[in-house]
């Protein structure tokens, strides 16, 4: 089949979190979905882009990486960055793996991600985790303690995939060909000392596999709070807990951010409840995120 070629300019940030560019964000990434699924291939350039927060460089990498898979690695180029950029000099951004990772060409370039642990990969086997435990212990300063509860945060995360993400109120099991897959990112900031841990699925959402009969604030908040699941039975859905671990273990300022559907759900200490908020953009499935310092900030 031929297809005709298009172009697609990324916003100037991108970001999830920032109230100020995340309507943007989700719009530029409809746009690489829309242009694909009527038939078009696409070439994505950054040149007007300075900044790329790092859950938007994850989620750029699940769309980017999912379309690939689904419906060709030549559907969409990654324009190579102009020397001199501004992004060109973010030595976070460089050094995180993604433009390796954007720029698969086969599936064996993206099962490569993994054997050569690329900071972003893509998986459906829970043994990728060991490869983020070998990130993490490989940076410098980072606290045994950090590793542990980061490790276990991830854990939980991946579980909540693989038992959750793809499984709607009504029992359904809905993953396509490829799996019920994940994808992941460890962006480490060694000049401002912080370290993200990101994972993404494409599945219902939290609230899209969640049987409590609501589909809001409170229902979500209700999800992340100890002893309850999906199932609706006593003493499950302790996981949470897990995944809340980093915020609640250890010394420095951490958070806990999810987006899934409409909704931001962000917990930390220093506020008593978790912050919920409702926008008017979704994102595909659920994106989990934790963000914290390390070292002796």
């Amino acid at each position: 089949m031929i297809h005709l070629s298009t172009s697609l300019s990324a916003p100037k940030v991108l970001s999830l979190l920032d109230e100020q560019y995340y309507t943007d964000t989700f719009t530029f990434f409809k746009k690489i979905e829309s242009n694909i699924l009527n038939g078009y291939n696409l070439e994505i350039s950054f040149s007007s882009c300075i900044e790329i927060e790092p859950s938007a460089a994850l989620l750029l990498f699940s769309t980017v990486n999912f379309l690939h898979m689904k419906y060709g690695f030549n559907r969409i180029k990654i324009k190579q960055l102009a020397l001199g950029s501004t992004l060109s000099y973010d030595a976070a951004l460089s050094r995180s793996g993604v433009w390796e990772a954007l720029n698969c060409k086969c599936v064996q370039d993206v099962e490569n991600l993994v054997i050569q642990n690329n900071k972003f990969k893509t998986s459906c086997d829970q043994s990728i985790l060991k490869k983020a435990d070998e990130i993490l212990r490989g940076i410098k300063d980072l606290s045994q303690e950090h590793i542990f509860f980061l490790n276990l945060a991830m854990k939980e995360a991946v579980l909540n995939v693989i038992y959750h993400a793809y499984i709607d109120k009504s029992g359904i099991v809905s993953p396509d060909e490829l799996g019920i897959r994940w994808w992941q990112c460890a962006w480490v900031n060694t000049k401002q000392k912080t370290v993200n841990i990101i994972i993404h699925d494409r599945g219902v959402g939290v609230l899209g596999s969640y049987k409590n009969g609501q589909d809001d604030e409170n229902a979500l908040n209700e999800a992340f709070l100890q002893g309850y699941s999906r199932s609706g039975l006593v003493n499950r859905g302790m996981g949470s807990e897990d995944m809340k671990s980093p915020v609640n273990e250890l010394m420095g300022q951490h958070t806990l951010t999810v987006l899934t559907g409409e909704f931001v759900y962000e917990y930390q200490l220093r506020t008593i409840q978790p912050i919920i908020t409702k926008r008017k953009v979704a994102i595909c499935g659920t994106l989990v995120h934790w963000n914290c310092s390390y070292g002796n900030v």
